[in-house]
C-alpha cells in the first residue's frame, strides 16, 4: 500500500476511534508510509505503516496499533 496513491480513509478513520480525536481532514499529508494530520485540539497525528515485523527496534517505537 502506498499512501500517496491509495485512500487513507479507513486508516484516518482508525485512528480517529482508536484516539477518540477528529482530524482535520483538509489538513492531511501523505507519504509513501505515513500519514498525518492535524487534530481538531491543534495537535499532530502521525501514523506510520511497518510490517509487524519491523516495529521494534526502528524508529520511534510509540503507539503502534495493529490491524
Amino acid at each position: 500500500m502506498d499512501l500517496r496513491r491509495d485512500p487513507a480513509d479507513g486508516v484516518l478513520d482508525h485512528v480517529e476511534k482508536a484516539l477518540q480525536v477528529r482530524l482535520v481532514r483538509d489538513t492531511v499529508v501523505c507519504k509513501h508510509r505515513s500519514v498525518g494530520a492535524r487534530t481538531e485540539h491543534g495537535m499532530w497525528v502521525r501514523v506510520k505503516r511497518r510490517p509487524s515485523g519491523r516495529i521494534d527496534g526502528q524508529g520511534w517505537s510509540g503507539i503502534a496499533a495493529p490491524q
